[in-house]
């Protein structure tokens, strides 16, 4: 089909094709979880959001609806006025959402997310940035093994720092440095000092 002959298709009467009578509204304000719209004849009247429209309606925007058994919903958003380009894109449901798809992708300069409780489950995880901060008033890590590899660290404890291991090795292939103001060092066996010389005092 030749795009002439798209323009050219009588148009389709949305109220018979669909069985419901079908509306483009003014969004006037919301009260809750009612979206007050206007009609063509001035009058205003309480529409709800439709079980498939994620986006939330705000006010002046410009919303198809439907009637159904005495109440009127809203199906989409047709247009927010550019007075209104600011307004955030709302998603909002009142139950669960649930995406699943091959592949998920987000590209966007800055993202934000705020949850009472976040869960990560995959088989494989990676992660990349330039730079990283984070911050937690409790933080707790656990697993079977872990590698760490980095040019150079910094670590600053402000109180207590305590190591506990079945074993523990330290290989410094340069100088080491143990600075303290007081330092006990106790073994149930021997204490050996090995090298090409040992000074002591």
């Amino acid at each position: 089909m030749s795009e002439h002959d798209l323009k050219t298709l009588p148009a389709v009467d949305l109220q018979i094709s669909s069985g419901f009578p079908t509306a483009s509204m003014r969004v006037e304000r919301l009260e809750g979880r009612d979206i007050l719209t206007r009609r063509e004849d001035g009058s205003v009247q309480k529409s709800v959001k439709a079980f498939s429209c994620l986006a939330h309606p705000e006010p002046g925007d410009i919303v198809l609806t439907a009637e159904n058994a005495g109440t009127t919903y809203v199906l989409a958003i047709l247009e927010r006025p550019p007075s209104s380009d600011q307004a955030p894109l709302a998603l909002t449901s009142e139950g669960p959402i649930r995406m699943k798809a091959p592949r998920i992708s987000f590209e966007t300069p800055v993202f934000e997310l705020a949850a009472g409780a976040i869960s990560f489950v995959a088989g494989l995880f990676h992660s990349l940035f330039k730079e990283s901060n984070r911050i937690a008033g409790l933080d707790r890590s656990s697993s079977a093994s872990a590698t760490q590899t980095t040019g150079s660290r910094l670590t600053v404890v402000h109180q207590s720092d305590v190591q506990k291991a079945a074993e523990f090795s330290q290989t410094v292939n340069g100088g080491m440095v143990v600075q303290s103001k007081t330092a006990v060092i106790n073994t149930e066996s021997d204490l050996r000092l090995n090298g090409e010389r040992v000074n002591v005092g």
